[in-house]
């Protein structure tokens, strides 16, 4: 501890001296500022603020990305889903709430963004390909630790290639461990945000990002997966049911089908993973889009091994038993069924909860309310990605003001 607060000290000092030329983060966007700091995309604990999206696209993400491709061209890429589907009109709705196509658009649809990790030497055909998105900018913290997370991938693999990840022991009681490289051999990962325009509303201290795009529209509410929807009735049109009506949800769906279609050849992607971040409590949701039983286990296993990798970035409390059942039972009259969660060792179906926070499993609906178009659904769906799919509702504080040591806790938890 004492050597990481020298190190994090040693930080905050460089930052300070080199404050007119670094940007306000701060992300590294040149190898001479990477040196400098040690990282492209600083720990929370020594940053100043959220990865800014930046005027047109043209910020930190996209610069910090940019530099990470530089220096690490065998395993990032940066590009956006214009750019992959030859399609200019591929943008978010912007600020003016009209999508490109349509003739009061003013052009300030911002870019939607695809970072992929891999290791470029090996052949795509036999890898399993991963999708993770942050579908709500007001929840940043996913967004946050995934950034940090591909920069981990890259730092391990070419400069600790011993350093051994595991995840966890599961439902099965097994636990698989490789090195960075090994995974980065064997899995295409897809880092996707739905949502610029509630991201870069929230550029700058003290601002808010916000959860809708720039029609006001939901932006986990984008999708489509199997199943029924609403109709376009118009106060449920309001309240944010709006599958497939808006470009965001048309690109990305359209551009991560034809990944599938020509890279996959059909198959399914192998997990997907929206990370989101509400209090007061978290939630690891499994889309059950009328899955087999084998698949329900599968997302069972995979909920079960994140709980227990996360539960390693947090302090231990003592029991909480009692504290997490008040807030499941309070849930629990939110069901139409009034259905009774049970106690927290007997619950065949629910997580236990980690820390000072409770997650349970979504194979109901335990929020207590309905969605359509959500990204986690379209992962999981036949006619979507078909993954075993989470949704991973980390208890994170939701936008401004920065707080370090906890964006830090969360961060780590995403890593996890």
């Amino acid at each position: 501890m004492a050597r990481q607060m020298a190190r994090l000290s040693a930080i905050f000092l460089v930052l300070a001296l080199f404050a007119p030329h670094a940007s306000a983060t701060p992300v590294a966007t040149t190898k001479e500022e990477r040196d400098t700091y040690g990282r492209t995309f600083l720990e929370p604990a020594a940053s100043t603020n959220y990865i800014q999206f930046g005027a047109e696209g043209h910020g930190e993400f996209e610069s910090g990305f940019k530099l990470l491709q530089k220096l690490y061209p065998r395993y990032v890429h940066i590009t956006t889903v214009a750019k992959e589907l030859h399609n200019p009109n591929a943008v978010s709705v912007g600020q003016d709430g009209f999508p490109a196509w349509d003739s009061n658009d003013t052009g300030d649809g911002l870019p939607l963004y695809v970072v992929t990790l891999t290791d470029d030497k090996v052949p795509d055909k036999d890898k399993q390909y991963v999708v993770l998105t942050a579908g709500h900018s007001a929840e940043p913290c996913g967004r946050e630790g995934s950034a940090r997370f591909l920069e981990d991938l890259v730092i391990a693999a070419t400069e600790t290639p011993d350093k051994v990840f595991d995840n966890a022991t599961g439902t099965s009681g097994k636990t698989f461990e490789m090195t960075a490289g090994e995974i980065l051999k064997r899995t295409k990962i897809y880092f996707l945000s739905p949502s610029p325009d509630g991201w870069a509303i929230g550029d700058g201290q003290m601002a808010e990002h916000s959860q809708y795009n720039g029609a006001g529209i939901n932006s986990n509410r984008l999708a489509y997966s199997d199943g029924w929807s609403f109709p376009r009735d118009s106060t449920l049109y309001l309240r944010g049911y709006t599958t497939f009506s808006q470009p965001e949800g048309i690109a990305m769906t359209e551009y991560l089908r034809k990944v599938r279609r020509e890279e996959l050849h059909g198959r399914p992607f192998a997990v997907g993973m929206d990370m989101h971040g509400p209090l007061p409590t978290g939630f690891i949701l499994l889309h059950d889009e009328g899955s087999d039983p084998q698949k329900l286990e599968r997302m069972v296993d995979l909920g079960t091994r994140v709980k227990q990798n996360m539960e390693e970035t947090v302090p231990a409390f003592g029991p909480l038993d009692d504290a997490l059942d008040a807030i499941l039972y309070a849930l629990r009259d939110r069901l139409p069924d009034n259905r009774d969660f049970g106690t927290l060792d007997n619950d065949a179906w629910r997580l236990q909860g980690w820390g000072r926070w409770g997650f349970v499993t979504h194979i109901v609906d335990s929020l207590g309310y309905t969605v359509a178009g959500s990204w986690g659904g379209f992962f999981a769906s036949n006619s979507g990605l078909d993954a075993v799919s989470l949704s991973y509702e980390i208890n994170c504080r939701p936008s401004s003001p920065w707080a370090g040591a906890d964006e830090q806790l969360y961060a780590n938890n995403v890593r996890k």
